[in-house]
């Protein structure tokens, strides 16, 4: 008996099974998550380098000098 590459009978079969079950493939779901991923990453940045600013521009640069050698 021989056996038969279901693959190459079948190329789209998997890909369709995937979308019928999950209504997305696992690739699309990855670039989601690495999306919202960076993103929480930007705005808390920016949010960390706003707060720090802020600080800068109200308190002057004399409060920090006694932390500076």
């Amino acid at each position: 008996m021989v056996a038969q590459d279901v693959m190459k009978d079948f190329p789209d079969l998997l890909d369709t099974l995937k979308h019928e079950e999950f209504g997305y493939k696992i690739e699309s779901l990855r670039n989601v998550y690495l999306f919202m991923y960076n993103l929480f990453q930007f705005v808390m940045n920016l949010f960390i380098i706003g707060v720090l600013s802020v600080k800068y521009m109200r308190d002057g640069p004399g409060k920090y000098q006694k932390y500076s050698r």
